[in-house]
């Protein structure tokens, strides 16, 4: 059974060969090929990428070269010459060129989100082209390419603004893409996704700007920018705080990402108590880089004092500290301490007493 699934995905997989032969060699052909051309091409490519993602675009086995021999002779066209063996893969930046140039002209003509399909499509196959290491020099020096995808993460649809954030992701792992797409136009739509994108999107866009983080002129160009402040509002509403937090760990090997963090309306208030008979208060009011150690087993407390929200760095003494919030312990134990207790020891009265559980 087994062997008759390989040989039937083995012969759909030479038909789609065969469709796409066609297909490229009328897209070659042509100077202007049509929107619907573009659409059966990229349809049959990303069918066929689906099949074998680790097999690249780019990279050309014997048949392919004879293929691309058997193109060039019908053509005309002087085939390029290689030094490698016959047997060794090769990156053919001559086709790889061709070919996106071709598939995202339709797109490069028009509006890019007057056809959003063929957009969705598009990004896709870009995405599946990236993720072999081979491709990704190519791709991402493409002139068209990078900008594609910044325009697509602006104004595609859901699925297409993700893959055009997961495609820069893929692409920035190779360290000389992280300055191509720095200085492209790129960082702009990643910022704004990350302010606002929908949830699905946000990840992708997270792990891509932590990528281009590790170089420093992308780190001040996202300061300049103000993702700082985005940041920080982000960690305080709880999103990917981890996540964030490394991002911001990188931002702030530089010295105007550190001011962008100190605002005057934002400050933190700490202490703790001691446990000696006149248990003393320790507090103080955090200014910019400010470290405070508690003791362990004290009752201490934080407060944003400010006007917004202050960021902190804990670090605890052991991978499972126990932790002991008094206000919860105190008035939601289960089972319920006894209202006479409470009152007594707290001079509350009995109303405010049966009240307060309901408060935390």
């Amino acid at each position: 059974m087994a062997e008759k699934g390989k040989t039937l995905l083995t012969g759909e997989e030479t038909e789609l060969k065969k469709e796409l032969e066609g297909l490229l060699k009328v897209i070659l052909e042509e100077d202007e090929c049509s929107i619907d051309m573009t659409i059966n091409s990229i349809g049959t490519l990303s069918r066929l990428t689906e099949m074998k993602l680790n097999q690249s675009v780019g990279t050309v086995s014997r048949s392919g070269k004879e293929q691309i021999l058997r193109w060039c002779e019908q053509l005309g066209v002087a085939p390029l010459k290689v030094d490698q063996d016959i047997d060794e893969p090769m990156t053919n930046r001559c086709y790889v060129d061709s070919l996106l140039e071709k598939l995202l002209s339709p797109l490069s003509v028009t509006k890019v989100d007057s056809l959003p399909d063929l957009q969705e499509d598009l990004i896709a196959t870009v995405l599946n082209i990236s993720i072999d290491e081979k491709n990704k020099k190519l791709v991402a020096e493409h002139p068209v390419v990078i900008s594609l995808l910044a325009a697509s993460m602006r104004s595609g649809i859901i699925p297409t603004k993700r893959n055009a954030a997961a495609a820069l992701f893929t692409l920035s792992t190779l360290d000389s893409n992280k300055l191509i797409i720095g200085n492209s136009r790129a960082l702009g739509p990643l910022l704004e996704l990350l302010r606002v994108g929908h949830p699905l999107v946000v990840k992708d866009v997270v792990l891509t700007i932590f990528s281009l983080c590790h170089v420093h002129e992308n780190i001040v160009n996202f300061t300049e920018r103000g993702i700082v402040k985005v940041i920080v509002h982000k960690i305080s509403d709880g999103i990917l705080v981890h996540e964030l937090f490394g991002i911001l760990a990188l931002l702030t090997q530089y010295q105007d990402a550190i001011k962008d963090l100190e605002d005057p309306t934002t400050f933190d208030y700490v202490g703790f108590v001691t446990s000696s008979l006149n248990n003393h208060l320790f507090s103080k009011t955090f200014d910019l880089g400010d470290v405070f150690v508690f003791p362990i087993g004290l009752i201490h407390f934080r407060q944003d004092a400010g006007k917004t929200n202050a960021v902190g760095f804990a670090g605890l003494s052991s991978q499972n500290p126990g932790v002991i919030a008094i206000e919860g312990t105190v008035f939601r134990s289960n089972l319920p301490i006894n209202a006479d207790v409470l009152t007594r020891a707290f001079q509350l009265s009995d109303k405010i007493v049966k009240y307060l559980p309901s408060r935390f």
